[in-house]
């Protein structure tokens, strides 16, 4: 398709908008020209290694020692099981007292919507592998118009343009984010001005020679593109005067036009929709953090070469040199084959062994790289020790890693909860009539009140998940310690320990609140039927007291309606058994055992007075009887 009239192009005619983006990008370009070239050499050395200078002879070895790919495949699993480990992906702590009611169903309901209504699972864990290697991973949160849900896309950090001297890119004064679009994926997005496709493949086309003569900072795949089937679109988010965030796309093989005309970011219009992930925090700068290919390249070199040079080795000494004492002996033609007989006085030439142990000096080398970025291995590595380590030490070195990975997990959290909020934003503002979801096999709804922005959201996330077994372990410890103590929590402690094992768990065996006073009411049903044909029952620590109590007291108060009584046996039995529940409430719960006090208290004394009448009666008759026995002989 040929347009029948071409735009104008001079920069006079750009807009004001789009002349600030694209002056402030090509100072972008230029700054961080050199972290781009990085970053190629590190995505080779990842994938294919960096080859060796010069050959010794045609040939030889030129292996990579995959140390990159290695430490990045073992770190991505921490931030994954971070994510997804426990039975909610985040808590919410209200931040206003009439919301605290709905905490439990605000998480349940967003934990559904990330796990079961969005991309998130898919996308995490690319943006985990953005961030280890290249130093940060970028993340947007967005509102899928097609899909109804909430989306998460992880985006290369290449693509992605901030003004020189950013050092957050959520303070930035503007983003841009490069697409690059087929034919048909243009065509695809309605919001897209359609009528500006054929000027923006011919500007790509001009951009492409011109370039030959240009002295300007251009980069192919993100300025312009080499292949005319490519349509370059910037998306740009702006921050405007009054701290909103104003989004408009353009294409710089076109920049008289926008491709889709400027709005107000239309969910939490003053919260950039970007987060990006840092795999450190140290000096000022949006291009500071470093990948680990960038720390550890170094380190892959030298085994790389120490390895080539193993098989180099490993060549000559399966190739014998021949020597003669005859200088008339050609010792070249010489070759070891079966059967073969050797010329007189031509002997082997002894290389004797290697001067170092090759294997070793790789292993040391690898064990240095894993220490530098801290691969949560307790830290129990042995360097060239042959020495056991003492218990002192290896706890002392196992706390010490165990702090590296935790610092590096909190650094990821701090990202998380960001994401999460913007997730959340965008949640309240789409699903106000989605409200469904479903938790233990039942569709449950959350209350529309807790759609709100006061909530403060925190990943529920630890370091320990790395190692389930470790995180096992420690919650079987604990549940045997705490089990049946009265100042904790047991339906939580118990939560604790199912979710260990796996979170998904906790839905299908713990009993939600009502199943757990059907079974609790069951069980002081039993117990009274005990009491009945006069056998004492039993206080157990894991009882619901409050609920045995409120059972108890029905029992008594139809008892009492209905004229049938209470004998003084069995009152005497449920006296005793309501004060070893009270005293019991009282230590694990004082502020609920004085709520309920003023409704027991007069069960309680009615049992005391048929008791005390049954044993007035039974003294009553037992002096008369004593009275009216016969005297007996002297």
């Amino acid at each position: 398709m040929t347009p029948t009239t071409e735009p104008n192009t001079q920069m006079t005619d750009v807009p004001e908008k789009i002349r600030d983006i694209m002056d402030g990008a090509q100072a972008c370009l230029s700054e961080r020209a050199q972290w781009e070239e990085r970053q190629a050499t590190w995505y080779k050395l990842r994938h294919s290694g960096l080859k060796r200078p010069s050959a010794p002879w045609p040939g030889a070895a030129d292996i990579n020692w995959p140390l990159v790919d290695m430490l990045i495949e073992k770190l991505k699993p921490l931030f994954v099981q971070q994510t997804f480990a426990n039975e909610l992906v985040a808590n919410f702590y209200a931040l206003k007292k009439d919301l605290q009611d709905f905490s439990t169903a605000a998480g349940q309901w967003f934990d559904y919507k990330l796990r079961q209504d969005s991309n998130f699972e898919d996308e995490i864990v690319s943006i985990a592998d953005y961030m280890l290697m290249g130093g940060k991973g970028i993340a947007k949160v967005r509102w899928d118009m097609l899909k109804g849900q909430v989306a998460f896309d992880s985006v290369d950090p290449m693509m992605i343009l901030v003004p020189s001297g950013t050092v957050k890119l959520e303070d930035a004064d503007w983003v841009v984010q490069v697409h690059q679009l087929s034919r048909a994926a243009y065509k695809r997005n309605k919001s897209y001005d359609q009528n500006l496709l054929p000027y923006i493949q011919e500007g790509n086309a001009e951009e492409e020679a011109r370039l030959r003569d240009s002295e300007k900072i251009e980069r192919e795949g993100i300025t312009h593109s080499g292949q005319p089937e490519t349509i370059i679109v910037w998306e740009c988010h702006v921050r405007t005067d009054d701290n909103r965030i104003e989004v408009f796309s353009f294409s710089p093989g076109c920049p008289t036009k926008f491709v889709r005309q400027p709005m107000i970011k239309p969910h939490g219009a003053k919260q950039c929709a970007f987060v990006e992930f840092n795999a450190e925090i140290k000096d000022k700068g949006y291009y500071a953090s470093r990948g680990i290919p960038e720390r550890v390249a170094s380190m892959q070199m030298s085994m790389s070469k120490l390895w080539n040079e193993k098989l180099d080795a490993t060549t000559v000494f399966n190739r014998p040199i021949f020597t003669a004492d005859s200088p008339t002996v050609n010792v070249g033609n010489v070759r070891m084959r079966p059967g073969e007989i050797l010329p007189h006085n031509i002997r082997k030439v002894d290389m004797g062994s290697p001067p170092v142990s090759w294997d070793q000096e790789i292993n040391t080398t690898r064990l240095t790289a894993e220490q530098l970025i801290g691969i949560p291995d307790a830290g129990l590595s042995q360097l060239q020790r042959s020495e056991r380590r003492t218990a002192s030490e290896v706890n002392l070195i196992g706390s010490i890693m165990t702090q590296v990975t935790d610092l590096r997990s909190r650094v990821f959290r701090l990202a998380l909860a960001q994401a999460f909020r913007k997730a959340w934003v965008i949640l309240t503002a789409e699903k106000k009539r989605d409200l469904s979801f479903f938790y233990q096999n039942e569709l449950l709804n959350l209350p529309p009140a807790a759609l709100t922005e006061y909530w403060k959201i925190e990943p529920l996330a630890s370091a320990d998940n790395l190692n389930s077994q470790f995180v096992y372990r420690k919650k079987v410890e604990r549940f045997q310690l705490l089990q049946g103590n009265p100042d904790v929590n047991q339906r939580n402690l118990t939560r604790d320990l199912i979710a260990a094992g796996d979170p998904q768990d906790v839905k299908f065996l713990l009993m939600d609140n009502d199943t757990q006073s059907a079974e609790q009411s069951e069980d002081q049903a039993g117990e009274i039927a005990r009491m009945i044909i006069g056998f004492p029952s039993q206080v157990k620590p894991t009882d619901n007291d409050a609920i045995h109590l409120s059972i108890l007291k029905g029992f008594v108060d139809r008892r009492i309606q209905t004229g049938e009584g209470v004998p003084a046996e069995l009152a005497g039995l449920l006296a005793n058994h309501a004060n070893l529940h009270f005293r019991q409430l009282q230590k694990k719960d004082p502020q609920t055992a004085e709520a309920l006090l003023a409704e027991l208290e007069p069960m309680i004394q009615m049992l005391g007075q048929i008791v005390g009448q049954a044993q007035a009666a039974a003294q009553a008759a037992q002096l008369e009887a004593g009275q009216n026995a016969p005297a007996l002989p002297n």
